[in-house]
């Protein structure tokens, strides 16, 4: 007997518009290209999967039978997706190789393949940890670090968010999310779930980040994770978002934070971005990253870029030094996108040397949750004024 499905239009638009971002249009896999619609009491599951992530969406409906089924999951929305609002659709599986599709006087048959073929990626095994965690705090850790994932295909271990417990920090364990693209470093810190501390450390591919944080951006409540060695799994209300891992060793980050710092400015956040955004359409291009060098004086930080085609560009901020001046160059992008992450009112820029790595982070001296590692770049002579200035 065939199943009959009849769907809101708004809550089934809403559903495969989500699905979409993950299906392969041009695969040559022809069931990467369709969407999984299984039967459920009082609603349809739909789901999709590029072999790697798989999304599952469910939508309210009204459900005679129990058949699954798949059709083109484009087509399917973007015939659902022209339906006028308020439109009911009916979905009836039963007729080999079709699925009959209506909607008042549309009428529309889609092509189907066999559920047997649809590939799932599942948390398997016996060492699957599953925990909950605020949706706010997994969103953080899947944002923050984002702008120092690498996307060089030769070192593939970097194309991702590395995530691990720290079980035994004291005085509070915390969870780890660190990213690197051998440029600069960002490390977050959040409260660890206690469920959370027998996971091991995973790299969360650089899609699937993105597809969880998408999903959680306005979440108020908590979130399901489900992690194994070579998966992660997480729910939250009608969806559910499984991934394959990057199967690669992350580098052992730790020592590329140096332990102490001889020179320490600290100066306003607001104040710092704001001179930044400002110099960066001046700013000397090297490839792809675009110069800027910074005089830390004892009571100020002066900017200056002296561009090849005779540009060049001035800029004071006030700025307490501990330790001696020096002058310093760095990516400007790197240095605002490091700023985006600290979420204080004072920052602080922690240096050695011009050509040793260095560390921005909150003004508060102990608080380390949040830190950017940036390596500096070389810098030349500084415009005609600013060296008459100095």
């Amino acid at each position: 007997m065939p199943t009959r499905i009849v769907a809101n239009r708004a809550d089934l638009a809403k559903a495969l518009a989500a699905l979409k971002v993950v299906t392969v249009a041009n695969s040559p896999i022809p069931i990467l290209k369709h969407v999984l619609i299984t039967p459920e009491p009082g609603r349809i599951a739909l789901r999709v999967t590029d072999q790697d992530v798989d999304v599952r969406i469910t939508c309210p409906a009204e459900v005679a039978g129990c058949q699954a089924e798949t059709c083109p999951v484009l087509e399917l929305s973007n015939l659902v997706g022209s339906l006028p609002d308020g439109a009911q659709v009916e979905l009836t599986i039963g007729d080999k190789g079709r699925m009959a599709v209506r909607a008042g006087r549309v009428k529309a048959s889609l092509p189907t393949l066999p559920p047997a073929e649809f590939p799932q990626i599942r948390p398997e095994g016996t060492e699957v940890i599953r925990f909950e965690m605020p949706a706010a705090v997994l969103f953080r850790l899947m944002t923050l670090p984002a702008t120092a994932i690498s996307t060089e295909a030769t070192r593939y271990y970097l194309n991702g968010i590395y995530l691990h417990p720290m079980p035994d920090l004291k005085p509070d364990p915390v969870m780890r999310a660190v990213s690197t693209d051998g440029h600069r470093m960002i490390r977050i810190e959040e409260p660890m779930p206690a469920e959370a501390a027998g996971m091991p450390g995973i790299i969360v591919p650089r899609n699937t980040r993105k597809l969880i944080a998408e999903r959680i951006a306005d979440a108020e409540d908590t979130v399901a994770v489900a992690v194994s060695a070579t998966s992660i799994a997480v729910t939250h209300g009608d969806w559910s978002i499984t991934s394959k891992l990057i199967d690669g060793t992350f580098p052992e980050y730790e020592r590329n934070i140096p332990l102490e710092f001889s020179r320490v400015v600290s100066t306003g956040k607001a104040e710092l971005a704001q001179m930044l955004r400002r110099a960066a359409g001046l700013a000397e291009e090297q490839k792809t990253s675009k110069l800027l060098a910074l005089d830390i004086m004892v009571d100020g930080i002066r900017l200056w870029s002296n561009r090849a085609d005779g540009a060049s560009i001035e800029d004071e901020l006030d700025a307490l030094l501990k330790g001696t001046p020096i002058t310093i160059g760095f990516n400007s992008r790197y240095l605002l996108d490091a700023l985006s992450v600290l979420d204080s009112e004072n920052v602080e820029i922690r240096m050695n040397a011009p050509d040793q790595p260095a560390m921005l982070a909150r003004a508060d001296g102990k608080d380390l949750s949040r830190l950017v590692i940036v390596m500096p770049m070389h810098v030349g002579k500084p415009p005609a004024a600013v060296q008459k200035a100095g």
